[in-house]
């Protein structure tokens, strides 16, 4: 193809073996050979044009030995002396450039919210975080995470911190007697003496005030029954429950459906519905197309199998390239980081491959919303008193040292 300057006629060959660039060359023509773009400034011979020269824009004048490419407009141009020579009519497409012709918006949605940055690949992304979901959050929160404690006497569906529960529990405490004066009453004021079967068999002659049977057939069942003196009075429901005092020696037979709150210590046969571990761990791997090393799995916790190798030769079905419109990649990879929020190490993106991002930390401050069920907290120790999360657990621990009202029948 040729381009004229207006005045000389502009060759531009293409040569495919060497030594085919015409000796003498064309005065003014461009050639292509040996993979090098070459120019004859006059009939003497074809030199190698070096190098090539990138700008957004092109300069007043240029160097009749080098070749202009504009990234703005994508177009190449040569200097004859005097003018500009565009080669070619329309913009050329690089495998790779220091900016996208198009600017892309990067943002975050869903659990996280981040404001949408456009970017164009001439500098790096920062996302900032505004807001977390809290219907999002799953797993245990950090025991370092605090939350407002709320005023006394609230109760709706706000965190509890060790210290609101804490402080709830000392304002109500002239009511009760500690845990220690509670068990020392039972043990004195009762003695726990049999198992029956029928209420019928409840002495009736030699008993002590404070005497305690549990009769099997009763209503409920397995109700408590105490001696004050003139009568047996159940025990249980709305008064109290002398399970947790009860001793007993020997082999015992459960008919029906019996919940411990406390650990079994030894040995038990049969299956359970369930169970927090495998008694022999079993072992998770991949192997064929794709192979992960072995993890050993007993159910206490996920499995995550990581995949080390793909096995090129098992791929199937045809990979859809795109090799028109703007640049593939960038020239300089860009950095995507994540603050706010969400904290997450900068990645390096240039345009060739998607970005995973993870996120190592989030700032409890932007929480909204509403915390799942299923999510947890780190249950504090006994005697806390401060912002952190108080669990049910450690309510229901701090309850087991409260002062209780004993209504003694």
């Amino acid at each position: 193809m040729a381009f004229t300057d207006n005045t000389t006629p502009i060759s531009f060959y293409v040569v495919q073996n060497s030594p085919n660039i015409p000796v003498p060359p064309a005065e003014g023509s461009f050639y292509i050979h040996d993979n090098l773009l070459h120019f004859a400034f006059d009939t003497t011979g074809a030199t190698p044009l070096s190098p090539i020269v990138f700008g957004s824009s092109l300069p007043s004048s240029g160097n009749q030995s080098k070749l202009y490419v504009n990234t703005a407009s994508g177009t190449a141009s040569w200097w004859n002396g005097s003018t500009w020579i565009q080669i070619g009519g329309s913009a050329l497409s690089a495998a790779s450039a220091d900016t996208l012709s198009t600017a892309r918006d990067f943002e975050i949605s869903g659990g996280a919210t981040a404001a949408a940055v456009s970017f164009n690949g001439s500098s790096d992304v920062e996302l900032q975080v505004s807001s977390l979901a809290a219907s999002y959050l799953t797993g245990a929160i950090p025991g370092t995470v605090t939350a407002v404690t709320q005023a006394a006497s609230t109760n709706n569906t706000t965190i509890a911190t060790t210290a609101f529960v804490t402080s709830a529990i000392t304002a109500n405490n002239a009511n009760f007697v500690t845990q220690a004066e509670f068990d020392e009453f039972v043990t004195s004021a009762f003695q726990f003496k049999d198992i029956l079967t029928e209420l019928s068999e409840l002495p009736s002659s030699n008993q002590e005030i404070g005497d305690v049977y549990q009769v099997t057939n009763s209503t409920p069942a397995n109700q408590f029954f105490v001696w004050n003196g003139t009568t047996w009075k159940p025990l249980g429901g709305d008064l109290i429950n002398l399970s947790g005092y009860v001793t007993l020696a020997g082999t015992q037979t459960f008919t029906g459906v019996n919940t411990f709150s406390q650990t079994i210590n030894g040995s038990v046969s049969g299956n359970s519905g369930t169970t927090t571990a495998l008694q022999t761990p079993r072992t998770f791997e991949i192997s064929g197309g794709v192979t992960a090393d072995p993890v050993s799995f007993n159910g206490t916790g996920n499995v995550n199998l990581v995949v080390d190798e793909v096995d090129a030769t098992a791929l199937v079905g045809t990979a859809s390239v795109n090799t028109t419109g703007s640049a593939a990649t960038l020239t300089t990879p860009r950095t995507i980081s994540i603050s706010g929020g969400a904290t997450a190490a900068g990645g390096t993106f240039n345009g060739s491959a998607p970005l995973d991002l993870a996120v190592t930390s989030l700032g409890a401050s932007y929480l909204t919303g509403a915390i799942p069920t299923g999510v947890t907290a780190v249950t504090q120790a006994t005697g806390t008193n401060n912002t952190t999360i108080a669990t049910t657990a450690y309510a229901d621990r701090a309850a087991d040292n409260v002062r209780l009202m004993i209504r003694v029948v």
